[in-house]
């Protein structure tokens, strides 16, 4: 038996919201609007990529 986390669906693996602004992308990733800029953020600054 394996145990992990709920998250509930269409929740923002980033923030942590449930918003109707949500979007699905790759492999079931769910991202707010809020948290698609946190991890554009951390892209460009970790990586020096401009995303």
């Amino acid at each position: 038996m394996i145990l992990k986390k709920y998250t509930s669906y269409n929740e923002c693996a980033i923030a942590g919201k449930i918003t109707l602004q949500n979007k699905e992308y790759a492999n079931g990733l769910v991202l707010s609007p809020r948290g698609a800029k946190t991890l554009r953020h951390e892209i460009e600054f970790r990586f020096g990529i401009k995303a």
